[in-house]
């Protein structure tokens, strides 16, 4: 990743009332289930959802290209390997993989640091989220958040394969089938809708556990 692209994520945050955004309460919901160990957040910001994992427990560990907060984050490049050996039991990617070029040493780099059996929770947009394939066939583009960052897009059967390389997949969820509803009554509806559609939700969120014998150096 270049400098100049770096440069261009200075500022950007966690969505206010993180625990109010779909895609993150759908990643607390899962992280909730399992048992307290160590944990890693690729592209982890300021570090606000290691400081609630920290709180309840868990080791934590995270890497962003442009910390905002000291102490546990690593000023770290996710396209480069991580600088960690085989110690997590959960890695978080949440809205990253989109933004490195190279998707399989990603995911490479992901297993790597990862305890035999351990958890990868990754998030993406997906580029065939409902609303885009009406704007697609009105042929306008599609819209996605810090769009501008984005080097790549995926639809889930391209996902899934390069996943599935390294790991299995347990569960896919979706986040929500509409945008602009967070804060109206409707949320939980588009966010149900979401799971039981995934392939039309505007993010794709991926629970997989690392294949045996992958990872190892």
């Amino acid at each position: 990743m270049t400098a100049e692209l770096a440069r261009g994520y200075t500022g950007i945050t966690r969505p206010v009332a993180l625990e109010k955004h779909s895609l993150y309460r759908k990643i607390d919901r899962i992280v909730a289930a399992m048992p307290p160990g160590r944990v890693l957040e690729a592209g982890c910001l300021d570090g606000r959802y290691l400081d609630e994992l920290r709180g309840r427990g868990w080791s934590v560990a995270g890497i962003d290209i442009m910390p905002q907060a000291a102490g546990h984050i690593v000023a770290h490049d996710a396209a480069l390997p991580f600088p960690f050996a085989r110690e997590f039991d959960l890695l978080i990617a949440a809205e990253v993989v989109e933004h490195v070029v190279d998707t399989d040493a990603f995911l490479a780099n992901c297993a790597a640091v990862l305890r035999p059996g351990g958890t990868l929770i990754l998030t993406t947009p997906n580029l065939l989220f409902g609303v885009n394939r009406l704007r697609m066939l009105l042929g306008k583009t599609p819209k996605f958040a810090y769009a501008d960052y984005h080097v790549r897009m995926f639809v889930w059967d391209d996902l899934r394969e390069k996943i599935e390389r390294r790991f299995a997949i347990e569960r896919v969820q979706g986040s929500h089938v509409l945008t602009g509803v967070r804060r109206s009554r409707w949320f939980e509806v588009f966010a149900a809708l979401g799971d039981r559609w995934p392939r039309l939700s505007a993010h794709f969120i991926v629970t997989a556990r690392l294949r045996d014998g992958e990872g190892a150096a």
